[in-house]
C-alpha cells in the first residue's frame, strides 16, 4: 500500500510530527510525500496512527491511500 500526503499548510511541522511517530517520508514534487511505517500493514492501521496524531481529519493535509490494482 502506498500512502501519499499532500501538505496544504504547515508542511515542516507536519513532517516533523510524522517523523517523530516513526514514519519514513519520501519527498515528491508539489509539496507532497509518500510515507511508510514499519508497523503499518494496511489502511486500517494507517488510519489509526494518523487519528492518534490528530492528522486523519486535519484540514492542513490530504491523505491519499493508494491500493494496488489487481490485474484481470
Amino acid at each position: 500500500m502506498n500512502i501519499r500526503i499532500r501538505f496544504l499548510r504547515q508542511p515542516d511541522a507536519l513532517q516533523e510530527t510524522l517523523r517523530r511517530d516513526g514514519w519514513k517520508l519520501r519527498a515528491e514534487p508539489g509539496n507532497q510525500v509518500f510515507v511508510e511505517h514499519r508497523e503499518v500493514r494496511d489502511e486500517a492501521s494507517a488510519r489509526s496512527r494518523f487519528h492518534q496524531l490528530g492528522l486523519l481529519t486535519s484540514p492542513s493535509l490530504h491523505i491519499d491511500f493508494q491500493h494496488a490494482r489487481l490485474m484481470s
